[in-house]
């Protein structure tokens, strides 16, 4: 597929392996996706950022030495579901993502009620 990866404060657009969903999650084909403030403040201090997340406790924010695909704002539709998933959509149903995650929101409780 193609993607817009990052990568040592670079961005450029290059084909990546197909992703293949594993247990539990659904794989979408992504029909438009924006590359967003959030996506270019992390391109530029994505190390600064990654050492202030991991004071918190969350170490996995991207640093500038991975391939980080951006584009976490998009819309879709359900392509195909890894095993153990729960089949709720069918397979052409349109989708956009909410890029937030539980772990942010439950330190965020007093900006998302």
């Amino acid at each position: 597929m193609r993607a817009v990866v990052c990568h040592q404060q670079e961005l450029t657009v290059t084909d990546v392996p197909d992703p293949v969903p594993g247990p539990g999650q659904v794989l979408l084909e992504v029909t438009r996706a924006g590359i967003c403030g959030s996506d270019l403040h992390a391109r530029v201090h994505s190390d600064a950022t990654a050492d202030a997340t991991a004071e918190l406790g969350y170490t996995d924010f991207m640093r500038s030495s991975h391939h980080v695909v951006l584009g976490h704002e998009f819309t879709g539709e359900v392509l195909e579901y890894g095993p153990k998933t729960r089949k709720k959509w069918k397979a052409g149903t349109p989708v956009n993502s909410w890029p937030r995650t539980t772990w942010w929101l439950e330190r965020m409780k007093s900006v998302y009620p």
